[in-house]
């Protein structure tokens, strides 16, 4: 390998180590950046996610729903896959921290999650079903 090629070598090794450095510095900034994740808009995003009803239910059915319709699907039939899928969805969002999903529909209450004590931030919302009726959701997150 002559001079120049040598010189191009340590050149690109240095620009990956600096890159692979400031990569790193970012993720962990971000990282930090997610416990102070605003509860008001974990719910809503969570409200507002559509999937495919044969994905998370037995029916045939390829047409979207919103998540709170399989959450209420889930509670009246006592399927679990969809009360699954949202424990799967916040224990991402929440980074590995405490959370408690409550969900109250037709007099039923259901709580997903394992957080316990005084909860740093909450919200509460009443969704509107498609086919009628309202499911009260209420999410706390903990420290």
């Amino acid at each position: 390998m002559n001079k120049r090629g040598m010189t191009a070598f340590v050149d690109a090794v240095v620009f990956m180590l600096v890159i692979m450095l400031a990569v790193s510095v970012t993720v962990h900034y971000t990282d930090g950046a997610r416990e102070a994740e605003d509860a008001s808009a974990l719910l809503e995003d969570l409200t507002s996610v559509e999937v495919r009803l044969s994905d998370l239910t037995v029916l045939d059915d390829d047409s979207l729903a919103y998540l709170p319709d399989l959450l209420a699907y889930a509670m009246e039939t006592g399927d679990t896959t969809p009360i699954d899928y949202a424990k799967d969805v916040l224990d991402v969002s929440c980074s590995g921290h405490a959370y408690v999903l409550t969900l109250r529909y037709i007099g039923e209450e259901m709580r997903i999650g394992d957080g316990d004590g005084t909860p740093a931030r909450g919200t509460s919302m009443e969704v509107t079903l498609s086919t009628g009726g309202s499911l009260s959701m209420e999410l706390d997150l903990f420290s």
